[in-house]
């Protein structure tokens, strides 16, 4: 499916802020890769996914162990979200800097009750902002996803920004598994004792040897829009509560995501070919069957003259 990603502005309100954009015609592979202002983003038809890409800036981690009888037994949001909430609310009060009713809150991916979990939080009306201005340009996002989760940190040390403003992004290393962070700051050498020493360092061209240098490893290059992409192919949809995307079904959604995976991704060529060739026997027997069942029929006939 192609992907149109969009990095949303920190101020909405500017017209003149530059959204990074990249551009995807099989959602696996990168077609084109820019930071262009609203007004010449490239235009999208029915078959491209809008993705919009929260900037791990503004966004804060916690995480919660959600009590029986908090998850609906069908797919997140379908059935009373505003009890969830609630219960969320309550959960996050005392990790929260900020009033619960004035910040989004997103579940991770399949939760379940009694183990911990992660909830991305970020400024509401921020967030309403940055999609109404996609809204005007005639940009429907269908998804929303964090630049970067606690997922894709696990194994991975992510450096980006400029030779002038680095940042380093990770999960920390200090206490129980349940009780890790994500890091997200300033680049320096204060920070290599926070990091896991065994994790991944991936860093953008204008960083990876101040990188290097700062953490005092090496480091593996990562373009900005390949990150971008990772990002958009995570199982993470920040679209919940009251920012679902009512005009589609997110179970259709998770089905149309996962066949275009299986028709279009590299690492399920052999699996098409076993298909192709399971439904070719298929079609083989059947008309075997059907020229067996004619001649049995035709027998009859001639049997009953």
């Amino acid at each position: 499916m192609p992907l149109l990603i969009l990095t949303l502005p920190l101020e909405p309100a500017n017209a003149a802020a530059l959204l990074d954009c990249v551009q995807s015609a099989d959602g696996s592979s990168v077609a084109s890769s820019a930071a262009l202002p609203l007004t010449l983003l490239p235009p999208t038809d029915r078959q491209t996914e809008v993705v919009a890409v929260v900037p791990l800036s503004v966004l804060s981690w916690h995480r919660v162990v959600l009590p029986p009888g908090s998850l609906p037994r069908s797919v997140l949001g379908q059935r009373n979200p505003a009890r969830l909430r609630a219960i969320l609310d309550g959960l996050l009060e005392d990790q929260l800097l900020d009033d619960p009713a004035q910040l989004h809150l997103a579940l991770q991916p399949q939760p379940q009750v009694g183990v911990p979990l992660w909830v991305a939080a970020c400024d509401r009306a921020w967030l309403q902002a940055a999609l109404g201005a996609l809204t005007q340009a005639g940009l429907n996002v269908t998804r929303i996803v964090p630049e970067s989760s606690p997922q894709s940190l696990a194994q991975t040390i992510e450096v980006t920004g400029s030779a002038d403003q680095p940042w380093v992004a990770g999960l920390t290393s200090a206490g129980a598994p349940d009780q890790t962070g994500v890091l997200h700051c300033a680049l320096s050498p204060t920070v290599l004792g926070l990091l896991a020493a065994d994790a991944q360092v991936l860093a953008e061209p204008a960083v990876a040897a101040l990188a290097e240098q700062q953490l005092g490893r090496p480091v593996t290059l990562q373009q900005h829009g390949a990150r971008l992409l990772q990002a958009a192919q995570q199982p993470w949809d920040l679209a919940q509560f009251e920012f679902t995307n009512a005009e589609r079904d997110p179970r259709w959604a998770a089905l149309t995501q996962a066949l275009v995976r299986f028709a279009k991704a590299p690492q399920w060529r052999a699996g098409r070919w076993a298909l192709a060739v399971l439904l070719l026997g298929n079609l083989v027997g059947l008309n075997a069957w059907a020229l067996r069942e004619s001649s049995l029929l035709q027998a009859q006939r001639q049997q009953v003259r």
